[in-house]
This record gives structure tokens, C-alpha cells and sequence, in this order.
């Protein structure tokens, strides 16, 4: 995809963001009858510049997605520590050891057990 300016390319990393989060980020590459893999092009692109620049090898696309994502929150707690926590409960969890499958998925609470409604 060419993109033509920043604006259009924030756009475009934002969509592609979201349809990460949607699907769930361990599962953008899931091919079945009624899913095929999530295209994050310009994703793929920065995380693979990224890891570059820092001198890091990820084969996996979405272990490479989630190094990124991972390492650009914790820059960004240093500016907002509850929009930075909010953010990585939303792509990997309340932990990083549970990682909700789609977004429908219900987060939990500290106490392991899904909020009332």
C-alpha cells in the first residue's frame, strides 16, 4: 500500500491497530472457514524497521507486532501511565500471561473473575 502522507499513514496503522484488537493479536493469523489472516502491512513494516533499528530478529509477525506494541507502551507510560496500562490491557490482557482471544472476550478483574453487568 502507498501511503501518501503521515496523516494517511497514522490512518492507516490506526485501522490496522484496530483490527488487530478485534480479532485478538495472537490470532490475526488464523485461517479457518470464516477468517483469514488480518493484513497489517504498514504494521508489519514499522515493527519489522523497528526491530531492525534495535538490532532484534522476530520471524513471527505477531510476535514481531507485539514487540512493538509492547515496547512503544512502555515509552508512552512515561507520558500517561493509565491511558499506557489501559492500552496494553486492551491488545494483551490484565497480565502477560492471559491474552484475550477477540475483543469480546470479557476482561477480568484482579480477583480472576469476569465485572458484573
Amino acid at each position: 500500500m502507498s501511503v501518501g502522507s503521515d496523516g494517511d499513514l497514522a490512518t492507516v496503522i490506526s485501522a490496522e491497530l484496530a483490527a488487530c484488537r478485534k480479532r485478538g493479536i495472537d490470532r490475526i493469523d488464523v485461517r479457518s472457514h470464516n477468517q483469514v489472516p488480518v493484513p497489517t502491512p504498514e504494521l508489519q513494516r514499522l515493527a519489522g524497521e523497528y526491530l531492525l533499528a534495535i538490532g532484534h530478529s522476530v520471524k513471527d509477525r505477531v510476535a514481531q507486532i507485539k514487540h512493538l506494541l509492547r515496547d512503544a507502551l512502555t515509552v508512552f507510560a512515561a507520558e500517561s501511565e493509565p491511558d499506557a496500562e489501559m492500552i496494553m490491557a486492551l491488545f494483551f490482557g490484565d497480565s502477560q500471561h492471559h491474552v484475550p482471544k477477540s475483543a469480546s472476550e470479557p476482561r477480568r478483574t484482579k480477583a480472576g473473575r469476569a465485572p458484573r453487568r
